[in-house]
């Protein structure tokens, strides 16, 4: 009897997912191993990204001299970089217009929106060389309808979504595809990894108000009844990622088990 050996839709293909350590990001590592692709863990955090076979490596995507640094790792290593996946994110605790602060805005827009244009940049620079590659990023549908955050966290996440598009058409004749993901809700500890990075343990009385109010109308307004498992949306960004999707350019891939249909 013969038997197939299976190959992975990343099958040997050098992908960086920045933001690796848990959550969505750790879930896509996790899915593009499986896919048969060598993973560059990017995190604040490398410890959490050893727990994923693949090459760790600390970096905070905020900040552009440890960007080049790690790249420049990872293209040492392994030559060439394929895939980026740009997952690195925080949210802003639901903090309302009223009661924000610049420290908080600032590092919400550092991370989330410079941080994945500061990783995409010398990324696409090496792609360019060889007119080849695909680039994920991760947006939300707090973008797209109200109450999914505080309006620092909605507002980057638009921005990603914008990022997106432009640049997608500016490189779409090069042989290079540009996406996002707009993942619903999601079981992560996505709001704990944040209070850590912005010092924001307790919310504050409009964001509590912000939260209450999200939370109740929740998985009521979600037409599959619960929120998304992270392997859930990191199979919507290996899908786009690879070659599956080789007519998918300037798309958010909205993964919300319906919410946004409302």
């Amino acid at each position: 009897m013969s038997t197939t050996t299976r190959v992975g839709r990343l099958q040997d293909k050098i992908v960086i997912v920045a933001g690796a350590s848990s959550g969505i990001g750790r879930a896509t590592a996790l899915v593009a191993h499986d896919e048969g692709a060598k993973v560059a863990l990017l995190d604040y955090d490398p410890q959490g990204a050893k727990a994923v076979d693949g090459l760790p490596i600390g970096c905070d995507v905020s900040n552009p001299d440890e960007v080049d640094r790690a790249v420049g790792e990872v293209i040492d290593r392994f030559g060439r970089v394929d895939i980026l996946i740009n997952v690195a994110g925080i949210n802003d605790k639901y903090t309302p217009i009223e009661e924000l602060n610049d420290r908080v805005w600032t590092r919400v827009f550092d991370i989330n929106v410079r941080g994945t244009a500061l990783m995409t940049k010398p990324v696409l620079e090496e792609m360019l060389t060889v007119e080849s590659g695909a680039i994920v990023n991760i947006s939300s549908t707090a973008s797209l309808v109200a109450g999914g955050g505080g309006v620092a966290y909605t507002a980057s996440k638009g921005a990603v979504s914008s990022m997106t598009g432009e640049i997608a058409f500016e490189v779409g004749g090069r042989g290079i595809r540009v996406n996002a993901v707009a993942p619903g809700i999601t079981t992560t500890n996505f709001r704990a990894n944040s209070s850590a990075i912005l010092d924001l343990h307790e919310l504050t009385p409009g964001a509590q108000r912000m939260f209450d109010r999200a939370a109740g109308a929740a998985f009521g307004n979600v037409p599959l009844g619960r929120g998304a498992e992270p392997s859930e949306i990191a199979k919507a960004v290996v899908f786009l990622a690879s070659d599956e999707a080789s007519y998918i350019t300037g798309s958010v891939m909205v993964v919300d088990g319906g919410r946004t249909i409302h």
